[in-house]
């Protein structure tokens, strides 16, 4: 099995979402405000999206698995779950 992190300084169009301190709840998704150095779990159909300049996430996803890891290095982003 095939481990691997990426990191993301941009627009982060990935799978999931998981946990977080703040949450809205849209005809949308539900969105989680980031908090830096705090994991997130993502799924299929998620979104990351930064909020501010620059940003910069680190992405976490083992092969196999139909869920990834997101953990906020440093900048602002949110997580939009799909509905």
């Amino acid at each position: 099995m095939k481990h691997f992190t990426l990191l993301l300084p941009a627009l982060f169009i990935i799978t999931g979402c998981g946990g977080g301190s703040s949450s809205t709840s849209s005809g949308s998704g539900s969105e989680i405000i980031m908090e830096v150095d705090h994991s997130y779990t993502v799924h299929s159909g998620d979104r990351v999206v930064k909020t501010s300049s620059p940003t910069l996430v680190e992405v976490k996803h083992t092969d196999g698995h139909t869920d990834s890891t997101v953990t906020l290095i440093e900048g602002d982003a949110k997580i939009i779950q799909k509905p």
